[in-house]
């Protein structure tokens, strides 16, 4: 790959470029002892990718239970062992005005980088692994072939997004509304809420598990009300934690996949992936839209990308 890449802004407004790299094959380490630094700070460094030791491997959402006792084993017996490591930078930062080109240069060597992409505030692509060395932002605002190195598997405790697809809309916090304020209400927008996604069934997807989607916003007047359901006038809104009955299953949704991203699994569900969202109440409702709201009619309804938001994952 060039070292140089070019940003090319057909949209028409500005947009702001900002592309992160792993700098571990660059000569700029920092090198220590095992024996100088703490037991802890170790751990912490494992734990975030800076450095990797024999055997300690990490887990999608949570680190292996004997980590911990792997990183005191290799502290106490390889403790005159040195150790490189160095922070993850940012080569450059740009604003691209509509109709501009361009480009930023790489100082590593590695044939990937993390691209992340605002427009007026609103985030379009958020550390994404990218290889290409050509970056498109279209005219809909969108990045064109958005190519990840490595599709990132969506299991039980990922944080999603959910974008509509070929559209700058999103899954957007939720608000107050009813007569007396007291439902808090599904909206879309080009502002995304982020989910928790919580498999029923199982830590990872299959076409037959099904799922809770969880709101990561809570509002101050009703805090535990963050589990999206769909309701029986077909609209989409958040309630508390249901275990069993109707309201259970109406909170409780099916993932079908239309279309995947890099990967061609259907018994897994990664980042990109194309999807409808089928309510388990109402099987023949699907998560829609009608102007800012969410909906869930009956019918096929959109179809979403979800998308995993490497901001929230602790350095996975």
């Amino acid at each position: 790959m060039s070292n140089n890449i070019k940003i090319i802004n057909k949209y028409s407004k500005p947009v702001h470029v900002k592309i992160l790299e792993n700098l571990s094959r660059v000569k700029e380490e920092k090198y220590e002892k095992v024996s100088d630094i703490s037991v802890d700070l170790l751990l912490k460094l494992v734990k975030e990718g800076k450095i990797s030791i024999p055997g300690a491997k990490t887990a999608e959402s949570e680190f292996s239970t004997d980590l911990s006792a792997k990183v005191k084993d290799y502290h106490k017996n390889f403790s005159d062992r040195k150790l490189e490591w160095t922070e993850f930078v940012v080569p450059g930062e740009l604003q691209i005005g509509p109709g501009e080109t361009n480009f930023l240069a790489l100082k590593g060597e590695d044939n990937y980088y993390y691209l992340t992409v605002t427009i007026e505030g609103n985030l379009i692509a958020d550390q994404i692994k990218r290889s290409s060395p050509t970056i498109i932002i279209g005219e809909n605002g969108l990045i064109q072939d958005l190519h990840q190195v490595e599709a990132e598997e969506i299991k039980r405790g990922s944080r999603i997004l959910l974008q509509l697809d070929g559209r700058r809309k999103f899954i957007a916090p939720p608000v107050l509304t009813g007569l007396f304020k007291q439902m808090v209400t599904a909206t879309v927008s080009d502002i995304y809420l982020q989910h928790e996604i919580e498999f029923i069934e199982s830590d990872r997807y299959a076409p037959d598990v099904t799922c809770r989607l969880k709101s990561t916003v809570r509002l101050e007047q009703f805090p535990d009300d963050v589990y999206m359901y769909a309701s029986d006038g077909g609209w989409v809104y958040y309630d508390k934690f249901r275990r069993s009955g109707i309201d259970f299953r109406k909170q409780t949704w099916r993932i079908h996949k239309v279309s995947t991203h890099d990967v061609d699994d259907k018994n897994s569900l990664y980042s990109g992936d194309k999807v409808r969202i089928q309510n388990v109440q109402f099987p023949n409702s699907y998560l829609n839209f009608s102007g800012k709201w969410a909906s869930s009619p009956v019918g096929e309804g959109a179809i979403w990308i979800i998308r995993k938001n490497a901001s929230f994952i602790d350095n996975q």
